[in-house]
């Protein structure tokens, strides 16, 4: 097959819409002419030549209909908007951008494209091509999102107004009070039920316009639906109906028109039903059910609490006026049971100052460790990881010298599976066996905790989202760079570790970004990780993150950078610098998948990939002994050269350009060329601050530049120690050697000595190189 059959064949299959628009004439664009009456020529003469089925598909169009389209047949809707699109397009010969346009029955279409100026040998355009598709269901998926996010910000908050809430009545109202934020309606109600008297009362309400259906109200259970369905958790829906009764007859009459009544079951038990009306008709689709569904469980959850405690402090009132009755014997036994039943609200355990369980009561054995029957009598380091045991043995302990109330937050896998708890403890002011007792109350706080972890993952990715990357979009079309783009394209889809190999400030975190952007993790956070940054001692506990106590100031549980970036993409920029105590650790999780928190002792599972990148070369650290070959070997499955800029010359006045359009745009200035003369010096310096000091220089140069056009003078004085490379000088041996010492120190950070040294890696004794320095006037070392 021919090239061109070739590409005719990707033209016309690619899922993207390929399309060419060709002017009548030629037309010259720049400063010296009027680019309004341009624009008033090009959108009456530039024309759809050449489209594939994919672009068609776009607007809903025929061959026939869609070729010969002119710019101001597709911007008919808004004609000054597709003006300011084409002249940015013109002005820079190439554009991505999101556009807002028509399909031909003239619905509204988001689209997505790259365009590129076509240019004739005089420097005039004859047209453009564009690469573009339709992101309508991007926009879908955002919503979607959105409105997913918001759920879950609305049950976290639901969830906290009911930890600060105790009585059904209160948490009730707590959570009806959110409801609307989530579904449209007018009226919302919580009803407790009494299966036997088959009747229900309201205990909460919220609506806009009062009935004679109040709170406190007494309804027959029909009203909610049929008993059966309620206790087998069916949601009953119904609309307005010309024959309705009761109660829905009098909601109706009141302008409702559609009604839901969601169960509350607990345990299995029906407790309650929680309803919600709107004067819409059909007004409750799958998702409204499914939101109060949620709520409902949350809310029956509670409920059930707050009712077994009410039932133990009634229980506990009800003791007390038995224990008044009694010896004085019985009044200590029965006084200690009612102190244990009246500091029951989730599970409670009676200690003595060793840590053994002396008494447990709970009515959610699913969430103890072990069986009542093997944890009774048993102490703390008996039953519990040590880690646990250790943390709760120590409260205990300080909750009887200091007679105060101490908290503690763990988690343990027990039968209802990984769960977090806040533990609180107190004296229980009874003496058991003649020394103090104490109180451990464990509350089970796992949504809480999961909220928490996504509100986490939530804050880092606004922060990941705000970072102002360095350069913008990659740039170049040199040799080197086309070779390093053919490599992108080969690993990117795989789940191989990707080793990149470059000086600083030659764009390696922009290909970790690309190579991101292109795997299979696309949709997952890409976490970056700066190791040249992070202090050694805490590098372990950034890197793979630590327990509550693990250390000196470690308040709590962290989850570390490898847990943040799980089921996605983690980039170790400056590898190298690692100590090796964590190139142990860092070994073990390429190869294992898992890490421990430190301070723990219990693996945890990920699924990562890892890009890592270094201006050090790793072979030579290897040879030193600074870096464990193990680990090198492991990220070295595929490396990526990425060329410094000195050698892909030829991509510098594409650079320039770039940055100067980037950092004009952003200053709100006219600039948008470079002048000869300080072209020819940007192309002839040889950039040892790779690509990052060609951006400085040219955001430096945009602020000084007042007119159109970057000049010499913009440019400024560059790296002294290439000075040779813009002028004749010709540098003594002593103003040499004074460079060459300096460029070692600056290497090393200033660090004379060592094995990491500028002595070693000038490869002179540490005597010698102090003298020369003395000698030549250098300061500023240090061992």
């Amino acid at each position: 097959m021919e090239a061109n059959d070739r590409l005719e064949l990707f033209f016309s299959q690619s899922l993207d819409g390929f399309f060419f628009m060709m002017l009548d004439e030629p037309v010259a664009w720049n400063d010296s002419i009027d680019k309004e009456k341009a624009l008033d020529y090009i959108f009456e003469h530039q024309r759809v030549t050449k489209v594939n089925d994919a672009m068609l598909a776009q607007y809903g169009a025929s061959r026939e209909e869609f070729l010969g389209t002119t710019p101001a047949d597709l911007f008919g809707h808004d004609l000054a908007y597709g003006r300011r699109i084409w002249r940015n397009f013109f002005d820079s010969g190439r554009l991505h951008i999101e556009t807002d346009e028509r399909r031909v029955d003239g619905t509204p279409v988001p689209i997505e494209g790259d365009y590129l100026c076509f240019y004739d040998e005089q420097g005039r355009i004859t047209g453009h091509f564009g690469i573009q598709r339709d992101v309508t269901q991007r926009h879908h998926s955002d919503r979607a999102l959105r409105r997913y996010n918001q759920r879950l910000q609305v049950l976290h908050d639901i969830h906290l107004d009911i930890l600060g809430s105790r009585s059904s009545h209160q948490i009730a109202q707590a959570t009806i009070s959110h409801v609307q934020s989530l579904i449209a309606c007018r009226r919302v109600s919580v009803a407790l039920l009494d299966t036997v008297r088959k009747t229900g009362q309201i205990i909460a309400l919220h609506d806009e316009v009062p009935t004679e259906v109040r709170e406190g109200a007494i309804i027959p259970i029909e009203t909610f639906g049929a008993l059966e369905d309620l206790q087998a958790g069916i949601v009953r829906s119904i609309v307005s109906r010309e024959d309705a009764t009761g109660v829905i007859a009098t909601l109706r009459a009141s302008g409702l028109r559609s009604f839901i009544n969601v169960p509350l079951l607990a345990d299995g038990d029906l407790i309650g039903v929680l309803n919600v009306a709107s004067p819409e008709e059909d007004a409750f689709g799958r998702e409204p059910i499914e939101i109060a569904q949620q709520i409902a469980s949350t809310l029956a959850v509670a409920m059930r609490q707050a009712q077994l405690r009410e039932r133990v402090e009634l229980y506990a009132n009800q003791l007390e006026d038995l224990v008044a009755a009694r010896t004085a014997d019985l009044e200590r036994s029965e006084s200690r049971l009612a102190a244990i039943l009246n500091a029951l609200p989730d599970l409670v355990f009676v200690v003595d100052r060793e840590g053994r369980y002396l008494e447990i009561l709970t009515s959610r054995e699913d969430l103890l460790y072990r069986a009542p029957s093997e944890m009774k009598g048993k102490r703390f380091h008996d039953i519990l990881p040590p880690s646990v045991a250790e943390a709760h043995l120590r409260i205990v302990r300080q909750t009887i010298q200091t007679r105060a109330s101490q908290t503690l937050e763990y988690s343990l896998s027990v039968r209802a599976g990984e769960r977090w708890f806040e533990g609180r403890t107190g004296l229980l002011g009874v003496d058991i066996n003649g020394d103090p007792a104490v109180t451990f109350i464990a509350r089970d706080i796992t949504d809480r905790k999961r909220a928490e972890e996504l509100e986490s993952q939530n804050v880092y990715l606004q922060e990941e989202l705000q970072v102002e990357r360095s350069f913008g979009e990659i740039v170049g079309q040199s040799p080197a760079m086309k070779q390093v783009f053919r490599a992108i394209e080969r690993v990117a889809d795989t789940n191989s570790t990707v080793l990149l190999l470059g000086e600083t400030g030659t764009g390696k975190e922009l290909i970790a970004r690309a190579l991101h952007r292109l795997s299979r993790r696309r949709d997952g956070v890409m976490v970056k990780v700066n190791c040249g940054a992070m202090p050694s001692t805490l590098a372990e506990s950034e890197l793979f993150g630590h327990e509550r106590g693990a250390f000196t100031g470690a308040v709590q549980q962290k989850r570390g950078r490898f847990e943040l970036a799980n089921n996605g993409t983690i980039f170790l920029d400056e590898v190298g610098e690692l100590s090796l105590d964590v190139q142990v650790k860092l070994l073990r999780v390429l190869q294992e998948q898992e890490l421990e928190r430190l301070g723990s002792t219990k693996p945890t599972k990920v699924n990562i990939r890892v890009i890592a990148a270094t201006n050090r070369d790793l072979h030579a650290e290897v040879e030193r002994g600074s870096f464990r070959s193990d680990l090198f070997y492991r990220l070295n499955i595929f490396p990526i050269q990425i060329p410094p800029l000195r050698d892909r010359k030829e991509d510098v006045p594409l650079l320039a350009g770039h940055f100067v359009t980037d950092f004009a745009r952003r200053m709100g200035k006219n600039v948008d060329r470079i002048g000869s003369l300080a072209a020819a010096r940007l192309a002839a310096y040889p950039w040892p601050g790779n690509v990052r000091e060609l951006a400085n220089v040219m955001e430096r140069a945009v602020i000084l530049c007042e007119g159109p056009v970057i000049q010499d003078e913009h440019i400024g004085a560059l790296d002294r120690r290439f000075a040779s490379v813009e002028s004749d000088v010709f540098l003594t041996l002593a103003e040499m050697e004074r460079q060459h010492i300096q460029r070692a120190l600056a290497k090393t950070g200033g660090v004379l000595a060592g094995p990491q040294g500028a002595a070693r890696l000038l490869g002179m004794r540490r005597s010698t190189v102090w003298s020369r320095m003395r000698k030549l006037g250098i300061q500023g070392a240090r061992d």
